[in-house]
């Protein structure tokens, strides 16, 4: 009994993340990102921001999704993604906002 509550303490904990992110979706859409979903592109190139530099973890997580164009400072581009993926991007918790990449023309 002892070891079950700190065990399901840390799942739940580990859980929470996930499932934040995911409600908060929306919340880390910059209003201009919102509006270019609004007009179904194809393809949309996006930079997404964090409140810190970004480690190679999250460089390999977008890579994952999308063609990672560049590194600058708190900010990675991503280019060539689907509405879908804009949105998948946006729910990671550890993202601060995602918003249309400056002069893309998407």
């Amino acid at each position: 009994m002892r070891l079950t509550i700190p065990f399901l303490i840390v799942v739940v904990v580990l859980n929470a993340l996930p499932w934040y992110g995911d409600v908060t979706t929306n919340s880390r859409l910059s209003p201009a990102m919102e509006a270019d979903l609004g007009h179904d592109a194809s393809s949309y190139s996006v930079q997404v921001e964090f409140s810190y530099t970004p480690e190679y973890f999250h460089v390999q997580a977008l890579q994952a999704i999308g063609t990672v164009a560049g590194v600058q400072g708190d900010t990675i581009r991503v280019i060539r993604i689907t509405a879908a993926q804009v949105r998948q991007i946006a729910g990671f918790y550890w993202v601060k906002e995602v918003a249309p990449l400056s002069g893309s023309g998407s």
